[in-house]
């Protein structure tokens, strides 16, 4: 059966016009929504895939461990390898660790924003005018919630 004519100079365009928008699709998609996390050993342990799984929960896009981050990075390190998280691409840059002990960001270019349950470090980062939270992944939800709030909040007042 032959198509008439009138309906090929419409089936054409839009099938042109919808091969575009596929193709143009992986452009389009939201990178803000996705956090690089990076764990201290090659599987993280239970307290940290809570946090993943709370984040997930919340919308958020978790790469685990991959290479290149790009928007907002979380790295489960101790203080003493914070130079990784300096070096990192990525926009923002978080470093969470339970340790008690300070590292040294003086001389650092994009030191990061550290993430620790200690009340004492956290007020001698904020006096050493270091950007930091009071941040305790126990309570994953809130943990969760808290991270993403902190992460709009850097965005909304960023001098970048």
């Amino acid at each position: 059966m032959a198509i008439k004519s009138g309906y090929k100079k419409i089936l054409f365009p839009v099938l042109l016009i919808a091969a575009a928008v596929l193709c143009a699709l992986p452009f389009l998609t939201n990178s803000e929504n996705v956090i690089y996390i990076y764990t201290a050993r090659q599987k993280p342990d239970v307290a940290e895939q809570k946090f993943i799984a709370a984040l997930k929960e919340q919308g958020v896009i978790v790469k685990l461990n991959a290479p290149a981050p790009q928007n907002a990075a979380l790295w489960f390190r101790p203080p003493e390898r914070v130079d990784e998280a300096v070096k990192s691409p990525a926009q923002y840059n978080f470093i969470y660790s339970e340790v008690y002990n300070v590292f040294d960001w003086r001389g650092m270019k994009n030191p990061p924003v550290v993430l620790t349950p200690h009340r004492d470090l956290f007020e001698h980062y904020t006096r050493s005018n270091l950007k930091t939270a009071l941040f305790d992944i126990k309570n994953s939800q809130y943990a969760a919630r808290k991270f993403l709030e902190i992460l709009n909040w850097l965005k909304l007042n960023s001098q970048n």
